[in-house]
């Protein structure tokens, strides 16, 4: 895998260097030594500008992926700027692994465009997010500039700087990092700019967030922490299985923690070194803002308290730290007009949870950038992963629980969702063995296949879109079958969702006249599925479905919004009445595959160590997603003795690729988009269809009216008493009869 990454990363730096080269001159801070070309910069007339050797801060800051340095400038009118210049590390390595992740455009984005209005808010409350901006833009592929004012030569003190190592601020009056934090999100709450980072797999905003090659990241930055750092840390066990655990299923992590509504802009960043204090006006502001990204709230506070204080310290303050949080965030979104979103504010025992599980991304964070990356001094890397390690063995991150009983372990975070994204069993005529008998004559199968939805409402005010799926259920419950509920698979950022091929219901109707399916539209929610956004119902009433068709029928169900009533879009299925002996005379088989890209083989299902990683569950799965094997068959449902296969393993092309192939990050995934426009789609998969059909008690074989065949007509009519009984027991002894032909 090192070989096939290596060819990779090395094309990619080719194309990075042709890129680089393509743009503006990168201005180095040599550069800005001259007064005519610093004017140009800060739009104001310059005398003279040196370095201030003085200060404390050293040009090319080993571990910080800029090259850095502070600047006495005299203006001609006479006043003196202290200024602090960020540019490109000299190093093109580094350089190409924050061109990579967009950590550099990031920065840059949010000073040019977010950081004087957040700043503007702030100071309303008397707060102050960072130093006044001078300059900030990029200068092409991996180049950028970013001009600020120095904030330790604030009249009439000066603001002051702490390292990681030390412990967090407590201002007096109770102005805290946290508090700064709290007010911060407090704008952005519910409203967070969809330019900066994010885990939007179609963007490249979120590579910074889900980064590519994100296993071979993993495991090659553990390596290098263990042989560089090993013998100064203590790794526990159940930490290290918690972060291998946690990276081989890291995108459902990640999209759960993208979930819920407690989402605004974080700093991501938080740690003690990239926070200064004015000590006269006792404020605190925030430097570095490369990660600023959109995230759950208790990002920023876990990583700030894991980062800047000791575990065996922390435990005794991060209770009360936390609460002060939460009440802070509900006074800022009070005063930023926002006092409807109160209630989205998670209350303590859930901000914990939160706080324990956001505590590995401190561990992700330190073990990226001084494992595989190597952009940290060595002393600060060995006391921050040291920090780390101490907090998340301590929390207990591989176990996190939440209050009122509900026990959701991080691989439960991880995992629990997976079944969104295989389409549901089906209730299988084969199956009811049961309740075959007590069918009466009357009784149909209904087929549902749904197409599309049109123009549903939005279940995200972050993108305007919803991660669609659909919930078909029988109304009232059949006094036969009993309730049926089945699920599609989930169809994420769109309004117009299509599945192709269509997604299948199948339902037992004892009493069809009386039967109606209610068609139910939900925004899937990774945080508790349980807990989806309903978009829309509609009703299909089975009486009005035409019979004595041999084909299904198209019905473009209306839906209306479950709080208003309103019109929000359309269901467009085909629906088809069967009577149970024709419905029981042939049966759909579904297969998944799976499908992984490695560099260089690219893509392919060979065993590991090939294209397949030693933890995938394997190449075929059933419909369900239950059951997997290395051929179709093992994955399959067995052809029972008197059936014999119609129509023989075979894929259908999908309206974007002809042979079927739908992509997403991992084979669990409840997310599957239609086309490969992303370089975190690692895996794909498309579906095999065959189909079986039953064998008469005579050795021939019954039309298939399901998959092509002659369809008999079906009556709506109903018997006369008594003949319920003796059809269901014909129907039966010819089902399942097992007689050969002599």
């Amino acid at each position: 895998m090192s070989t096939g990454f290596s060819h990779v990363f090395l094309v990619w730096l080719l194309d990075y260097l042709r890129l680089w080269r393509n743009g503006e001159r990168q201005v180095t801070i040599e550069d800005l030594l001259q007064p005519e070309i610093l004017s140009k910069f800060i739009k104001r007339e310059v005398a003279s500008v040196r370095i201030d050797d003085g200060s404390g801060v050293s040009r090319g800051a080993g571990g910080t992926g800029t090259s850095r340095a502070p600047l006495w400038v005299t203006l001609r009118n006479g006043e003196e700027l202290h200024l602090f210049v960020k540019t490109p590390t000299t190093s093109l390595l580094e350089c190409a692994f924050f061109t990579l992740f967009r950590v550099y455009e990031n920065e840059v984005n949010f000073y040019a465009n977010h950081f004087a209005q957040l700043n503007v808010t702030l100071k309303k409350d008397d707060w102050d997010i960072g130093p006044r901006v001078h300059y900030s833009k990029n200068l092409g592929y991996g180049k950028f500039m970013i001009i600020l004012e120095d904030p330790r030569f604030r009249r009439p003190s000066g603001a002051v700087f702490k390292t990681t190592l030390e412990r967090p601020f407590s201002i007096d009056g109770g102005r805290t990092v946290i508090e700064l934090l709290a007010n911060m999100h407090a704008v952005y709450w519910n409203d967070a700019p969809k330019d900066v980072w994010h885990n939007c797999p179609r963007t490249g905003n979120s590579l910074g967030t889900t980064p590519p090659f994100l296993l071979f990241l993993a495991y090659s930055g553990m390596k290098k922490v263990d042989t560089e750092y090993g013998k100064h840390l203590n790794i526990y066990p159940d930490v290290r299985d918690a972060f291998f655990l946690g990276m081989r299923h890291y995108h459902e992590l990640r999209a759960y923690w993208s979930s819920g509504k407690a989402l605004t802009m974080c700093h991501g960043d938080a740690h003690m070194g990239n926070v200064f204090v004015d000590q006269t006006a006792r404020k605190a502001g925030f430097i570095d803002f490369q990660c600023v990204a959109v995230e759950h709230c208790m990002r920023d506070v876990s990583y700030h308290l894991v980062n800047s204080v000791p575990a065996e310290e922390l435990e005794a303050i991060e209770e009360g730290i936390i609460r002060q949080y939460l009440q802070a965030l509900k006074e800022g979104l009070f005063r930023q007009g926002k006092g409807q979103y109160v209630v989205d504010v998670p209350d303590y025992e859930e901000a914990y949870f939160q706080y324990r599980l956001h505590a590995f991304w401190s561990l992700i964070a330190w073990v990226m950038c001084c494992g595989f990356a190597g952009v940290v001094m060595q002393d600060f890397a060995v006391r921050s992963l040291q920090r780390a390690l101490d907090s998340c063995h301590r929390l207990n991150i591989l176990d996190a629980s939440v209050a009122e009983n509900e026990k959701r372990t991080m691989g439960q975070c991880c995992q629990k969702t997976s079944k969104y994204g295989f389409q549901a069993d089906l209730a299988s005529p084969l199956l009811l063995n049961d309740i075959y008998d007590r069918l009466p004559i009357e009784a149909r199968v209904l087929h549902i296949r749904l197409v599309g939805l049109k123009d549903i409402a939005a279940g995200s005010a972050y993108n305007g879109l919803s991660d669609a799926y659909v919930e078909m259920k029988v109304m009232p419950n059949d006094p036969v079958a009993g309730a049926q509920q089945q699920l599609s698979e989930v169809k994420p950022q769109t309004l117009n969702p299509t599945w192709m091929p269509p997604s299948r219901y199948q339902f037992i109707l004892s009493k069809p006249d009386d039967a109606r399916i209610l068609i139910s539209v939900y925004h899937f929610n990774y945080h508790d599925p349980k807990k989806s956004l309903p978009l829309g119902d509609g009703i299909l009433k089975v009486k009005d479905v035409p019979t004595n068709q041999t084909l299904p029928q198209p019905i473009m169900v209306k839906l209306r919004s479950p709080e208003t009533g309103k019109p929000v879009g359309e269901a467009d299925v085909t629906v088809q009445l069967f009577s149970i002996e024709e419905a029981s005379s042939s049966q759909e088989h579904i297969v998944y595959e799976f499908q992984r890209w490695q560099p260089i083989i690219e893509w392919g299902s060979t065993p590991a160590p090939g294209h397949l990683l030693p933890t995938d569950p394997g190449r075929y799965c059933s419909s369900n997603g239950q059951k997997f094997g290395e051929t179709l068959e093992q994955a399959a449902p067995p052809v029972p003795e008197g059936w014999s296969v119609a129509d023989y393993w075979h894929i259908v092309s999908t309206d974007t690729d002809p042979e079927g192939w739908e992509y997403s990050t991992v084979i669990e995934s409840p997310y599957w988009y239609s086309k490969n426009d992303s370089s975190t789609y690692v895996v794909r998969r498309r579906k095999w269809f065959r189909s079986i059909r039953r064998t008469d008690a005579a050795g021939g074989s019954v039309d298939n009216p399901i998959n092509g065949g002659r369809s008999n007509s079906i009556s709506s009519g109903t018997t006369g008493a008594g003949g319920a009984g003796g059809a269901g027991a014909s129907r039966r002894k010819r089902m399942f009869s097992n007689e050969k032909k002599k």
